[in-house]
């Protein structure tokens, strides 16, 4: 092919391709611009993490990088959309989801890990979040193990709103607004009982507001502690609710065991408040704060309807048959029985023709002082033997017949003190054992003394069990000169001290210095075997725990050992007296059975949090195993480890604290378990 042929093809090839890239100018392309389909759009952190300003999930992932991997002690707002639905669960409460700052779930990821529904209010079974909901959360955050950002968990941040609406949102549910000021005038609702106490905190309020709200569950009082626990809302079927914790009887009376608080009361509460442990507001615990009307009627039965002036006058066996009752006023007359030198209280037995009946606590009139017993003695002459008249309740503590809310009405006749009136030692120079067994050994068999006896000794056990206790309400045990079985006094259904009732048969402990007021009696079984005692209507004057301050234990707090821990009551007793706050510095042995589970062990922590009381019963002294590791000192529980249940025996050791000075605990991951039934 020639030079010239070739330029032909080449301006023939030209024209070609300039006419086709012509052609097409207008055509548009078959296909769109590529992109990737899994592409997000980044959204850059935004927000204060205030409640006018909540942080997106940008804004906490930078947030929780900045904090590291421990637990912020601030709490944050934050907002979002739920990634992934979650659904809550009946026992612990919360839930856990994921949140992403694009409502079809796309795009870096913050975990809302265990948060509770609004205000900290545990989420009901079956609560559900879903993809796409829009929620707004508060609390603490971190950056879990510096690669998941994400809040603490176990219900200490909470919900504030899903899609707008409180988890709890209609239906009477909503917290609503607060009201009142916590007078006795004008007290809180719920709402603003449950404000007071975010704002108070984690430490028990030193002033005392006034409540009220309706019971939304029902508290029974047990156990012989006199007060009563219940949750309350502001309407009957509220599920934002304030604990009445551990509340006593109204005017800070004792409770008898059985009464109970029903649900749909109108309840009326007045004592310090405190957000236990951040995210439970309630009263603080051990009767600091008391009820003052339910359904407008004090706990006794006065106020509001009172019982009308009607007063039945009956014979005690009448008594003793008739219902239990606050609202029905018996009047009685009778001989006074086991009267105690120096008794305070007022309590005694009253005996007629018909039978006789233990009067707890008479007042000198009507809605009268307490605890001015002696007072009326004195004004009155009562003594033993004196026939007195009086108007009660019909009561029950603990299966026995009591007159209760007691005055005094009138007395006939004067006492029949023993001989000249002394007693066989004095508090200041009592008898010793064996100067006591000598009198014992020297009365008629089965004779009791003519005089009331102080008799000072050692404890050497307590022989009455958890269900007689439970049923009388009051100790057998032995005392000796050394606190060994030899040459023992049988102290026969013995009270506490100055006459009031012992809370439990772990009151007394092997060693512990006493001294017993009572009558001497010398018991002959129908073998002829002779047990000298000292007999029932004893009561203590004097108690000097083993170990304690000038108890031989040169104050020297009693820890426990592996070998001997203490029990559950008794290391609630020993941390409910140390400093609000303070943790030993020793470890502190002690065996029960759990009783509740608040949680179990879990890989993500390694720890369990539970409750232990001496026989696996709830309502009295329970013990708390905060946050407490696995059979040794910092080890994390793992999968294939002993997990914990409500009835296993346990053996704990560790720090121990008493928290807020209301609530004796093992202190937070400072403990572990040692055995879990003998293993």
């Amino acid at each position: 092919m020639t030079n010239d042929m070739k330029k032909i093809y080449y301006l023939i090839a030209m024209a070609f391709a300039a006419l086709t890239f012509t052609s097409c100018e207008d055509v548009p392309a078959p296909y769109g611009d590529p992109t990737n389909p899994n592409a997000t759009t980044v959204v850059a952190p935004a927000g204060s993490g205030t409640a006018d300003d909540p942080f997106n999930i940008a804004g906490a992932i930078a947030k929780c990088k900045e904090i590291g991997g421990t637990v912020s002690s601030e709490k944050y707002y934050v907002k979002g959309y739920a990634a992934t639905a979650a659904t809550a669960d009946g026992q612990y409460g919360n839930v856990s989801f994921d949140m992403t700052d694009s409502k079809d779930g796309k795009g870096k990821k913050f975990k809302a890990y265990q948060v509770a529904g609004s205000d900290g209010q545990k989420l009901a079974e079956g609560y559900t979040i879903n993809v796409g909901d829009e929620v707004v959360i508060y609390g603490p955050m971190y950056n879990y193990n510096n690669t998941t950002p994400e809040t603490a968990g176990k219900a200490v941040a909470y919900i504030v709103t899903v899609n707008g609406e409180k988890t709890n949102g209609g239906g009477g549910g909503d917290a609503g607004d607060p009201k009142g000021k916590g007078t006795e005038d004008d007290p809180f609702n719920i709402a603003a009982a449950i404000a007071k106490c975010k704002e108070v905190g984690e430490t028990a309020s030193s002033e005392k507001f006034y409540i009220k709200g309706i019971a939304v569950s029902e508290g029974k009082a047990s156990g012989g502690y006199g007060n009563v626990s219940f949750d309350m809302a502001d309407t009957a079927d509220g599920t934002v609710k304030f604990k009445a914790f551990q509340v006593a009887g109204s005017d800070g009376q004792k409770l008898p065991d059985g009464f109970t608080v029903s649900k749909g009361s109108e309840v009326v509460i007045y004592g310090p408040v405190v957000n236990y442990k951040g995210d439970t507001p309630e009263t603080s615990g051990k009767s600091a704060a008391y009820i003052v009307t339910i359904d407008g009627k004090k706990t006794d039965g006065s106020g509001g309807g009172e019982s009308g002036g009607e007063v039945k006058t009956v014979s005690i066996a009448d008594f003793n048959a008739a219902a239990v009752s606050n609202d029905v006023w018996y009047q009685l007359t009778g001989k006074v029985k086991n009267l105690k030198d120096g008794d305070k209280y007022g309590n005694f037995d009253l005996e007629d023709a018909t039978g006789s009946v233990y009067v707890y606590g008479l007042l000198s009139e009507k809605g009268g002082a307490k605890q001015k017993f002696q007072e009326l003695v004195a004004e009155k002459g009562i003594a033993e033997g004196s026939t007195i008249t009086i108007i009660g309740n019909r009561g029950d503590y603990n299966g026995k017949i009591e007159v209760l809310n007691a005055y005094f009405v009138s007395i006939e006749g004067g006492g029949e003190p023993g001989p000249s009136g002394e007693t066989l030692g004095t508090k200041d120079a009592p008898l010793n054992i064996a100067q006591a067994l000598e009198l014992i050994n020297a009365l008629a068999d089965k004779a009791e003394s003519e005089q009331y006896a102080y008799v000072k000794g050692k404890v050497v056990k307590v022989t009455t069990n958890q269900a007689n206790f439970e049923k009388y309400g009051n100790l057998n045990y032995l005392i000796s000169e050394d606190g060994t079985e030899n040459n023992t006094i049988t102290v026969y259904s013995g009270d506490g001290l100055n006459g009031a009732k012992f809370t439990g048969i772990t009151d007394l402990s092997a060693g512990d210095e006493v001294i017993v007021y009572g009558k001497l009696y010398k018991y002959v079984n129908s073998s002829g075997k002779v047990t000298p005692e000292i007999n029932s209507g004893n009561y203590l004057v004097s108690l000097v725990k083993a170990g304690g301050g000038g108890g031989g234990g040169g104050g020297t707090a009693n820890t426990g050992t592996l070998a001997n821990p203490l029990t559950a009551s008794q290391i609630y007793d020993a941390v409910a007296a140390m400093e609000k706050g303070v943790t030993s510095t020793e470890d502190y042995y002690a065996k029960g059975k759990i009783c509740s589970i608040k949680y179990e062990y879990s890989v993500d922590y390694g720890t369990a949090t539970f409750n232990i009381s001496n026989d696996g019963a709830t309502g009295g002294k329970e013990f708390i195993a905060y946050s407490t590791y696995y059979h040794a000192s910092e080890q994390k529980w793992v999968e294939g480890d002993t997990q914990v249940a409500v009835g296993d025996e346990v053996v704990v050791c560790g720090k121990v604290v008493n928290y807020n000075g209301n609530t004796p605990e093992f202190a937070s991951k400072k403990s572990y378990v040692v055995t879990i039934n003998g293993k």
